[in-house]
């Protein structure tokens, strides 16, 4: 760039730090933390390459510029392509089951919850005198409904409370 621009007064150097110190800040806040998974790291990576192509079209380098858009939309259609058709999606559930501690046994119950089409992250028993809270974090294929879990788990005998939330991915 200074080969382009032999002004003394002018200099193309600091106008793109200030969209790579503009571009961190946009890009800090595109990502987004939850629960078990990151969101957004295409759109900030999209974010980066459009500064860049801005940056070349600004500096009259067309060619590059076409070029980097061109892959960037082949790279883009390929992996949604794929991802749709190979990777499967999932979406995180948090089951909340709180029992009567003298109608159930716990291993029936968790027994009944280990039988569910789930992956399990996380489980956490609380007790008391009267009651048993189970709270389990699971990892859910999007082809499995909640409904099919809050029933499979209302079969098991004298159930108190059953809660299901979920997160999509």
């Amino acid at each position: 760039m200074p080969n382009l621009y032999a002004s003394p007064v002018w200099d193309p150097a600091r106008i793109a730090a200030q969209v790579v110190s503009w571009i961190w800040f946009i890009w800090a806040w595109v990502i987004m933390k939850m629960w078990f998974s990151t969101k957004g790291l295409t759109t900030a990576a999209n974010l980066w390459v459009t500064s860049a192509i801005w940056l070349c079209v600004w500096t009259w380098m067309y060619l590059i510029a076409t070029l980097a858009t061109l892959l960037i939309l082949f790279n883009l259609t390929v992996i949604a392509t794929i991802k749709a058709k190979y990777v499967k999606q999932f979406r995180y559930c948090n089951i909340k089951v709180d029992i009567n501690k003298n109608k159930l046994s716990l291993k029936k119950l968790i027994s009944a919850i280990d039988k569910l089409p789930i992956k399990i992250m996380s489980k956490n028993i609380k007790e008391n005198e009267s009651h048993i809270i189970i709270n389990v974090t699971s990892k859910v294929k999007s082809d499995i409904n909640t409904y099919f879990i809050h029933n499979q788990l209302r079969k098991t005998d004298k159930l108190a409370i059953i809660s299901i939330s979920e997160n999509m991915i």
